[in-house]
């Protein structure tokens, strides 16, 4: 006699765990091997950051408690000459990334970026559907989705190990985080909404045992995350998103649109270009962090400073408005205490590394490129070209609306070109200013032109592609070969303009007139 409680199978079943995970070991082979690729092609570049001391400047801000007198080394400045060995696949993959530099409109991401996650999605579409019985075998999905976790914490993470082998900040692996955390809620969404079409056609409850109680509630809370890592949420909720050292900190207001925050006694940790979380303990508003890009070099590379780390920060919210008006209501520069997060990010190129150099700010984004100015002019003038920098040529444009503006930093400009001067790099700077405000405010500062118009990308970079002046004869010559630098920092419309500007130029034409080309950008979007 047969046993009524005996459970019926049906022969029709699909057994997913004989066949969906192998899918999920697929997909993770997939992911770690582009990886782990990415990782050797950025191998070399690791190499000679290790080889050059600069891996080590960027854990954490110290300060130095020996009393250390920072003094340039002795030797007389020269430029050590290397030979630069390229292999098979240098000029293929420069024209590879050249091409992908262009913006895809609304996407915010440029023509790479977005063949990277196509492929990405590609592959996760692909293992979810290929040879599945998809209305048989909603657990699937589910494998996919828990294969990308791995994949998203490790892109999420400001300090990674991953980002240091791959050489860039996290800001600029970011967009696979995001991206990814979308993908996965996309993968989530097949297997929950195959399960609920699971149970309708069983006639069973959606919402009962703890598995689908707890899948439900577990699918809302993603789907929240979701909404809000939308820009147009970050740009009014980012505060939502939330190797410390407090330190002692100087407000500077410049004028009522900027404020200088001198961090005292720290003396490294840092290298040019990166960025910390600031918070402010002011008037009450010691729970908000903000991120400031660092404006110096560290000693005892620095033009301007020893010591200390300079942020500028520009009233462009609550926040900034506040610090602003407190600095400017106290009777002098007001001491307050600050809590430093990072340093985060930085230049994925070295300037060091190119005989040229072209660094674009707009507005507030100076403070990115005059880090990177103070350190290379360093690097070259106190430093003696330590680490064999081959940096002849910079030019440095600045883009503002008014000629008030120009004040916010026209002291650490003036140090800076003050110690280039008489030394073997040339630089020049260039104001662009858009509105004509306060005429009567301009500063002196060596080298350095005031122009009345917006800058264009295109003719700022045919300034080094039509001729270069070669410095040990004076004579100006068609070619100089040893690469191109370009740093470009501020708003979206500006980084893009550059990305498009240099997608666009003639392999042939670079070259024979710089070699090279490098594209580093920077951008104020959230």
């Amino acid at each position: 006699m047969s046993n009524p409680g005996t459970p019926f199978v049906d022969p029709n079943f699909y057994i997913y765990e004989l066949i969906d995970p192998p899918y999920q070991i697929k997909f993770t082979i997939v992911w770690t091997v582009v990886t782990a690729l990415c990782i050797l092609i950025a191998a070399p570049k690791l190499f000679k950051t290790w080889q050059n001391g600069r891996l080590w400047q960027t854990w954490a801000i110290r300060e130095n408690v020996h009393g250390v007198d920072y003094k340039p080394l002795e030797s007389p400045e020269r430029i050590i000459p290397r030979t630069v060995k390229k292999s098979c696949f240098s000029r293929p993959a420069s024209v590879i990334l050249k091409y992908g530099l262009f913006t895809v409109p609304y996407l915010n991401l440029n023509l790479g970026q977005a063949l990277l996650l196509a492929a990405y999605l590609a592959t996760t579409l692909v293992c979810i559907l290929y040879k599945s019985p998809i209305l048989l075998s909603p657990n699937r999905a589910g494998f996919i989705a828990l294969a990308q976790l791995p994949f998203i914490f490790l892109f999420a993470a400001k300090n990674s190990l991953l980002s240091v082998l791959l050489g860039r900040g996290y800001e600029k692996l970011n967009f696979l985080h995001r991206w990814a955390g979308r993908i996965l809620f996309l993968s989530i969404t097949i297997h929950g909404g195959l399960w609920i079409n699971n149970d309708r056609t069983a006639g069973t409850p959606i919402i009962g045992s703890a598995k689908e109680t707890l899948g439900v509630a577990a699918y809302g809370l993603l789907g929240t995350i979701l909404i809000t890592s939308f820009p147009i949420v970050r740009k009014h909720a980012y505060q939502m998103f939330t190797v410390v050292q407090i330190k002692e900190a100087v407000l500077v207001p410049v004028d009522n649109q900027m404020t200088l925050i001198h961090i005292q006694n720290c003396d490294g940790g840092w290298i040019a270009g990166q960025h910390l979380r600031l918070r402010v303990f002011f008037s009450g508003r010691m729970y908000e962090s903000h991120p400031l890009t660092i404006a110096n070099a560290p000693a005892p590379i620095s033009c301007t400073t020893s010591g200390e780390i300079i942020l500028g920060a520009r009233v462009s919210g609550d926040w900034t408005y506040a610090l602003n008006e407190a600095a400017r209501l106290a009777e002098k520069d007001l001491r307050v205490n600050v809590m430093l997060d990072g340093p985060y990010g930085g230049s994925s190129i070295d300037l060091g590394d190119y005989e040229n150099a072209l660094l674009v700010a707009g507005g507030s984004g100076i403070t990115f490129t005059l880090g990177l100015l103070d350190d290379i002019v360093g690097r070259v003038v106190n430093m003696k070209r330590k680490a064999g920098e081959k940096t002849k040529r910079i030019d440095f444009a600045w883009c503002i609306k008014s000629y008030g503006s120009i004040s916010w930093f026209a002291p650490m400009l003036a140090d800076i070109a003050l110690k280039a001067q008489d030394s073997s790099i040339s630089l020049r700077i260039n104001i662009f200013v858009t509105c004509l405000c306060n005429p009567e405010a301009v500063p002196v500062i060596p080298n350095c032109e005031v122009i009345v118009e917006k800058p264009q990308l295109s003719k700022l970079l045919d300034a080094f592609l039509n001729r270069s002046t070669d410095l040990e004869t004076g004579k100006l010559s068609q070619t100089n070969l040893g690469g191109l630098a370009v740093a470009v920092s501020g708003p979206k419309s500006l980084t893009a303009e550059a990305q498009n500007a240099i997608a666009g130029l003639s392999a042939s034409r670079t070259r024979t007139s710089v070699g090279d080309i490098a594209l580093h950008t920077e951008d104020f979007s959230l």
